[in-house]
């Protein structure tokens, strides 16, 4: 025992000593390892270039760039849509005129031909062909699909009614009460004078 004491360091024993000398080294490896952190952020490691090479400025410079890229796409796309719905609004209303243009030509030609003879006949006839396959833009049925049974009285009626003028009702006595009174030629005919008039 007198050797192991001989051997000991003075001021302790061997496993105090030992336990002192672990706690240096552990200290020394984390005043290391701070110090390696400290060389990558700002030194010239790596890590820290890639640390000095962020530009807050930048950054925030490039996520408004990209904010404005999609603002100006969503407003493209959304001037995009507005153009399409425009033509297709002219296109109908265009469909439309042109339906009635056509009527109307039917009509006048009826009046310079055979309107000698038989006038009312004679215009009636022509208009009932153009309008046997035609179907004017913005109304429900042809007179040919009038005419067929698929479309009863009551849904031709009703549908009379509702789309017609106050001016055209009256100058041809329509009314719900006209329905049952009426058989379905008669608002055939109310359907015709809606088609000629278009209101």
């Amino acid at each position: 025992s007198w050797v192991v004491e001989s051997l000991a360091p003075q001021g302790g024993t061997m496993p105090e000593m030992n336990k002192k000398q672990i706690q240096l080294k552990k200290k020394a490896k984390e005043a290391k390892d701070k110090a390696g952190d400290r060389s990558g952020a700002g030194g010239g490691g790596k890590d820290g270039a890639a640390a000095r090479a962020f530009d807050p400025k930048a950054a925030d410079a490039a996520a408004a760039k990209r904010e404005k890229t999609k603002a100006d796409r969503a407003e493209r796309e959304k001037k995009a849509q507005e153009k399409a719905d425009k033509e297709r609004r002219q296109a109908e209303k265009a469909a439309k005129a042109e339906a009635k243009a056509a009527m109307a030509a039917a009509v006048a030609a009826a009046n310079t031909t055979t309107a000698k003879e038989h006038p009312a006949a004679a215009e009636e006839a022509v208009v009932v062909e153009q309008m046997e396959q035609l179907r004017v833009e913005g109304y429900r049925w042809t007179l040919e699909e009038v005419r067929a049974e698929g479309v009863t009285k009551k849904m031709l009626a009703e549908y009379v009614l509702e789309t017609a003028s106050a001016e055209l009702q009256q100058a041809h006595r329509m009314s719900k009460s006209a329905i049952k009174k009426n058989p379905k030629d008669y608002w055939v005919e109310c359907y015709v004078a809606l088609l000629r008039t278009g209101c």
